[in-house]
């Protein structure tokens, strides 16, 4: 049996690993754009220059099993009706398929000067946005900084910026957050709501809510109300799609996620598995969210799927297990555990660090991590916890 498992993050090396128990028998290959695997939460702290590259990335070929092949490839497009994978040399067929390649920044569109626009979806482009935003802040005599999406990562991005503003000696930035939504993250709570509301205002961001960008002429942003801002620096954290393209025509939501079956299995192509942020997994009448907990706990359930429909086993349906989110805001931090305690203060953030750390890929990159969230207990403060019943 030929499998291929595309996507060297979170959910593809998780099924990797669990493949391991066939892949001395059958051919099982892992195939990445990068040799390198990225702790994805922690970019809006590299943008922010709150922590170094090199702990956010760790090399593959290191993390799989020696029976299973990895190869660096940039894959163009997915045809599960002839079980083929195209790359840039060539094409590569299959006969079991996991899909569990990540998400890229979905601009829904616009394409004015996408050069000059700023995202954060890879180790690199959170490279270059600290990079141009440093010579930014040195050049620009009154400096504005736009975020374009009032999600978990506009949020962070906002944040992270504003910090490394001020590293460098530069206090009075605008930030101004524009979102297409008439409510920056309506699924909080109306106390969560009220304390990221609050301190948006002590803080000095302007959000902008049922607004959207119109025209960006590489510099000038203008609103599709009127407004318009001068000699921006733009970013663009507005949604995230399907990273590869799919023929065939697989049943998907509007971002791209293939609809799979309870045991993970493409609706329509029961030889593909989809895992992570490539699937659109049901549960309680809802999609489960992008998450790196998802991710990691569907790779390996993909993993063992597959390894049990090639040897005659049994499947088993996917049930995932909620441990909660946490949207780091720089000093402090929002978030919900086990869907029912929320939280506000250092704790999130001492939680956000504690669990980059713990799902780091060595210890080197994982202590650097862990020290940060010490360093949150050294400099002291407060947090609060409450129920989801009340305080």
């Amino acid at each position: 049996m030929k499998i291929l498992i595309i996507g060297g993050g979170f959910a593809g090396l998780a099924a990797a690993r669990e493949l391991s128990t066939i892949s001395r028998h059958h051919s099982v290959t892992l195939l990445d754009r990068n040799d390198f695997t990225t702790m994805l939460p922690a970019l809006p702290d590299l943008a922010g220059g709150k922590i170094s590259a090199s702990a956010l990335k760790y090399p593959i070929r290191k993390l799989v099993p020696d029976s299973v092949e990895f190869k660096r490839a940039e894959i163009s497009l997915i045809d599960p009706v002839k079980k083929e994978v195209l790359t840039q040399t060539g094409t590569l067929c299959y006969d079991y398929l996991i899909t569990a390649y990540g998400s890229r920044t979905d601009f829904y569109g616009f394409d004015q000067n996408p050069d000059a626009l700023y995202t954060l979806d890879s180790l690199n482009s959170a490279i270059r946005m600290q990079r141009d935003f440093r010579h930014y802040l040195k050049t620009s005599a009154q400096p504005g900084l736009v975020i374009c999406g009032a999600g978990y990562t506009g949020l962070e991005t906002a944040f992270s910026l504003r910090y490394l503003a001020e590293m460098s000696g530069c206090s009075g930035m605008s930030i101004t957050m524009i979102e297409a939504g008439e409510r920056i993250l309506p699924f909080l709570s109306p106390w969560l709501h009220g304390y990221v509301t609050d301190l948006l205002r002590r803080r000095g961001i302007t959000v902008m809510a049922g607004n959207s960008v119109s025209e960006f002429d590489g510099r000038c942003v203008t609103l599709k109300t009127g407004e318009r801002i001068e000699n921006a620096f733009v970013c663009w954290c507005a949604g995230t799609r399907r990273a590869i393209e799919i023929s065939g025509s697989p049943e998907s939501l509007k971002d791209g996620r293939l609809r799979t079956d309870a045991y993970l299995r493409v609706q329509g192509y029961p030889e593909v598995f989809a895992a992570g942020d490539a699937a659109a997994i049901e549960h309680n009448s809802s999609f489960l969210r992008k998450s790196v907990n998802f991710a990691i706990y569907s790779g390996k359930a993909v993993g063992r799927n597959l390894a049990a429909t090639v040897t005659g086993g049994r499947m088993k349906p996917f049930v995932p297990i909620d441990a909660g989110w946490v949207i780091p805001l720089h000093e402090t931090a929002v978030g919900r555990l086990f869907d029912r305690y929320e939280i506000r203060g250092r704790l999130g953030l001492r939680l956000h660090y504690a669990m980059c750390g713990l799902r780091s890929r060595s210890l080197r990159n994982g202590l650097k991590f862990i020290k940060t969230a010490v360093k949150l207990f050294e400099r002291g403060g407060t947090w609060h916890l409450i129920s989801k019943q009340g305080f």
